[in-house]
C-alpha cells in the first residue's frame, strides 16, 4: 500500500463524507419555552414549600430564594456529578442561598425537596401506569 500524505487522507475523508444535515426551524419554540418556565417555576415553588416547612420566610426572600434554586436546577441538569458525591445542585444552592440561609437549612431543604420530587415523579408513573391499565381493561369490544 502506497504511503499517503494528511493533505491526500483527509481529500479523501471529504469526499467520501456525506453533507451533514441541517435542521431548520420554521419558528422559535415559544410553547416550549413558555411550558420550561411554568416546570422550573412548579418546582421552584415546592422547593419554597419544603423550605418553608423547615423555617419561616419573609415575601423579601422569595425571589432570591426561587432564583437561586431555579439557577442551582439549572446547573445540576447540565454538568455531570462531581467526585466525593457532592452534587452541583448541591454546591450550587449552599454558594447561592446562603447569604440568606444557613446552610444546614439548604441541605436539609435539597435533600427533603430531592425526595419530595422523587415521590412526586413515581406517584405520577403509578398514575399513568394504572391509567394505562384501566383503559386496556375497561375498552369496547370491537363490533
Amino acid at each position: 500500500m502506497p504511503a499517503q500524505s494528511g493533505t491526500a487522507i483527509a481529500r479523501q475523508l471529504r469526499a467520501e463524507t456525506p453533507e451533514p444535515l441541517v435542521a431548520q426551524l420554521s419558528h422559535y419554540p415559544g410553547r416550549s419555552l413558555l411550558g420550561e418556565i411554568g416546570f422550573v417555576g412548579l418546582r421552584g415553588l415546592g422547593f419554597v414549600g419544603v423550605v418553608l416547612a423547615l423555617q419561616p420566610l419573609t415575601w423579601e426572600q422569595l425571589p432570591g430564594l426561587i432564583s437561586g434554586f431555579s439557577w442551582a436546577w439549572l446547573l445540576g441538569l447540565v454538568v455531570p456529578g462531581a467526585p466525593g458525591g457532592l452534587g452541583i445542585f448541591e454546591a450550587t444552592a449552599i454558594a447561592l442561598l446562603s447569604k440568606t440561609l444557613p446552610p444546614a437549612v439548604i441541605l436539609s431543604s435539597v435533600a427533603l425537596y430531592r425526595v419530595v420530587s422523587t415521590l412526586a415523579e413515581v406517584m405520577g408513573a403509578a398514575l399513568a401506569w394504572l391509567d394505562q391499565r384501566w383503559n386496556v381493561k375497561f375498552q369496547p369490544p370491537d363490533r
